[in-house]
């Protein structure tokens, strides 16, 4: 468990998608996917992205050599079908010599990045 990870991970997808031009709107509370598109349905809202940590290797990289990696799943979804319209998993690993080490959130950029290239 890596407390604050999902938080971290939504703000990180949230601050691309908003340089990318998207209007987001972050969900207040925990959804699953049937509520989150009912939701993003009552509130007009037209795709509902769903990013997943499925697997983070958090290494002592500083005196090991050895990389963090991170895999994510992003999907995102049409709220009006229900349908979904992407879905991929991405990895990604740090450098060999970091200073204080790297977090999730810190990787996640290059992995939504890689995903909104194959989308778009």
């Amino acid at each position: 468990v890596y407390t604050g990870s999902g938080q971290m991970v939504t703000a990180s997808v949230q601050r691309i998608l908003r340089a990318h031009g998207a209007e987001v709107t972050l969900a207040t509370q925990i959804e699953d996917l049937d509520q989150a598109l009912e939701n993003g349905s009552i509130e007009n809202i037209a795709y509902v992205v769903l990013p997943t940590i499925i697997h983070w290797e958090d290494r002592a990289t500083e005196w090991s050599g050895r990389p963090d990696r991170i895999t994510m799943k992003y999907v995102i979804y049409n709220t009006t079908e229900g349908e979904r319209l992407a879905s991929t998993m991405v990895s990604a690993s740090s450098k060999w010599a970091t200073l204080g080490g790297d977090h999730p959130q810190d990787l996640v950029p290059q992995t939504f990045q890689d995903f909104l290239a194959q989308v778009f």
